[in-house]
């Protein structure tokens, strides 16, 4: 059932789409879904982790060609990540400019740094991410390494 205002989402009928599984690298602290329709397929990315700890944390993706999202299977297409900086990576999203994909998300630069930056990586398809991510500069500054309030 579509809904056509935001207000009627306490009646909306709802659906389990999937189940963690019971161990493994994610069946822990899933939170952050977001629903995409790209290529003619739905897509649900989630941010999941192995431990309790949230060291563990990754983005994945589920698949499903149905027309409509509540209906169909849903195929785990795994992480979406860059093979060779797999680091701490949480609540993405999709971004569609000028007839490309891009996947963003919260993450670390490497293992042992724990502040957060944006990333952006092309992607090759929507579970695939094409070429090293790129990251959004930290806040602005005046030169003096003050944050500058915008």
């Amino acid at each position: 059932m579509e809904n056509a205002a935001m207000s009627q989402l306490a009646t909306a009928s709802t659906a389990t789409v999937w189940t963690p599984p019971a161990t493994g690298p994610s069946s822990r602290n899933i939170w952050a879904p977001e629903l995409h329709y790209l290529d003619g397929k739905w897509y649900l990315y989630y941010t999941a982790g192995a431990s309790q700890d949230l060291s563990t944390q990754r983005t994945w993706v589920l698949e499903n060609a149905s027309p409509d999202p509540m209906s169909g299977s849903w195929v785990d297409k795994g992480q979406i990540y860059n093979p060779t900086e797999n680091y701490w990576a949480i609540d993405g999203t999709v971004l569609q400019l000028h007839g490309a994909s891009y996947f963003l998300w919260s993450g670390h630069g490497n293992q042992s740094d724990n502040t957060q930056h944006i990333y952006i990586s092309r992607m090759s398809n929507p579970w695939t991410l094409t070429g090293p991510p790129c990251c959004f500069p930290g806040p602005l500054t005046n030169g003096r390494n003050t944050a500058i309030r915008t």
